[in-house]
């Protein structure tokens, strides 16, 4: 069994009434208005979809921040450390013959890693 759609005479009357010139709108006329109304929002979409599109490629994170980038003035502060660490700093720092802040500042800023070295003493006899 097959249905057939009629579909309404366009210039016949529709249901739809307009306040402004007082009468009945056309199918034709109403099926536009309705389109009118749909646009904005599509418009608005479209716009919405193409700003995303235009819009630029998210920076690439830059590789690790050298010493050199920081500028400021320095800031004191207080970290707790390992003591095994806090010894390493020291030895470090003696045998660069740079301060225990230099080498920390060195390393948080670079790739490098801070290997733990042990020192070893003899009791004299």
């Amino acid at each position: 069994m097959s249905e057939s759609i009629e579909f309404p005479d366009p210039n016949g009357s529709s249901s739809a009434w307009d306040n402004a010139q007082s009468r009945f709108l056309t199918h034709a006329e109403y099926a536009a208005l309705l389109l009118a109304r749909s646009l904005p929002a599509t418009a608005a979409a479209a716009e919405t979809s193409e700003s995303e599109t235009d819009a630029p490629a998210r920076k690439r994170r830059r590789p690790a921040a050298s010493s050199a980038e920081f500028s400021d003035a320095l800031t004191p502060i207080q970290f707790k450390l390992p003591a095994d660490l806090c010894r390493t700093l020291k030895l470090l720092s003696i045998q660069q013959n740079k301060s225990m802040s230099e080498l920390v500042l060195e390393y948080l800023t670079t790739e490098q890693v801070i290997r733990p070295v042990w020192i070893s003493s003899r009791k004299a006899s």
